[in-house]
């Protein structure tokens, strides 16, 4: 009676270490399971990640592209900036070349109306003077006739002059003597007025007054 009851025992402890035996194969099935998942997993990942490293060189490429553009967009932004910065300048100087052409154009207006109007004057003096010539002309000889006439009458009184000291030195000794007739007609003409018809010319040249001119 003992020993079915050790056998029973014995076969309980058999049974519970097969079990157990059991229980651990499972797991280490199911962690085997789980590893081959992974596995799997894994490979597919890798797989993926082979599949697409095309695509990500492709994508690093685009972004060196990228990366490049953003640079040249940089570049032709502040190019655009200076030459904002260049249109406002050529705009001021177009705004100054404006103002300074109507100022130009109104300082030749004022430089085409005072040539006009000195055109004119001008025109007007010039065709004077052709008129005051032939009066010049005739103050010029009458000058001519003075000094001729300045002449004589040095000459004349030269003779008085002499016939005068003559008188005198002669009045202390003799009665005094009848001057030549020579010397009486000299000193008559030098002393008569001019009896010319024609008066003295009241001419004027470009507006001033002839010396010779009669008051």
């Amino acid at each position: 009676a003992a020993l079915p009851g050790e056998e029973e025992l014995e076969c309980e402890k058999v049974v519970r270490a097969m079990k157990s035996q059991v229980k651990q194969f499972a797991a280490i099935m199911e962690i085997a399971r789980v590893g081959l998942r992974q596995r799997e997993e894994l490979r597919n990942a890798r797989e993926e990640i082979d599949t697409l490293k095309p695509e990500l060189n492709r994508l690093r490429g685009e972004r060196e592209v990228y990366l490049q553009m953003q640079e040249i967009v940089r570049i032709q932004t502040e190019q655009l900036r200076e030459m904002e910065q260049e249109r406002r300048h050529l705009e001021d100087r177009f705004l100054d070349g404006n103002m300074r052409r109507v100022l130009v154009e109104e300082e030749m207006d004022n430089i085409k109306h005072w040539n006009a109007v000195n055109t004119q004057k001008l025109a007007h003096l010039t065709a004077r003077l052709e008129e005051l010539e032939p009066e010049h002309e005739e103050t010029l000889q009458q000058l001519v006739a003075f000094k001729v006439r300045v002449a004589e009458m040095d000459s004349a009184n030269c003779v008085l002059a002499s016939e005068l000291a003559r008188a005198r030195s002669s009045s202390s000794h003799a009665p005094l003597s009848t001057p030549p007739p020579g010397a009486a007609a000299a000193l008559a003409s030098s002393v008569s007025p001019r009896k010319d018809n024609t008066k003295p010319s009241r001419s004027t040249f470009l507006g001033v007054p002839s010396p010779f001119s009669s008051k």
